[in-house]
C-alpha cells in the first residue's frame, strides 16, 4: 500500500483580493455617481439662468380688533355640563 501526500498548490490571495477591492470601489463610485445624476435635487437647483426671480406675497397680516393692542384671540365656548349619553334615552 502506498501514501499518497496530496499539497495543494500555494495562491496569491493578495492578487484576487485587490482585484475585488478595485471592482468594488468601482461599483462604490458608480451608484454614488448614479445617486447625483439621478437623485440631485439639491444640485440641481443650483443652477443659475442670469435672470434672478422673485416671488412677490401679498398676503396681508391679521390687524388686531379695535381696543385690542394684542390682536384678537379666537372665541372658545365649553359647556359647563357634557351630555355623554351613548345609548340614546
Amino acid at each position: 500500500m502506498a501514501t499518497i501526500i496530496n499539497n495543494p498548490g500555494t495562491t496569491e490571495s493578495s492578487d484576487n483580493g485587490s482585484v475585488g477591492l478595485v471592482v468594488g470601489l468601482l461599483v462604490v463610485v458608480l451608484i454614488v455617481i448614479a445617486l447625483f445624476y439621478f437623485g440631485g435635487g439639491y444640485f440641481r437647483g443650483s443652477k443659475s439662468t442670469g435672470t434672478p426671480t422673485t416671488i412677490e406675497n401679498n398676503v396681508q397680516a391679521p390687524q388686531p380688533a379695535q381696543g385690542d393692542s394684542q390682536g384678537s384671540a379666537p372665541q372658545i365656548n365649553v359647556p359647563d355640563k357634557i351630555d355623554v349619553n351613548v345609548q340614546g334615552k
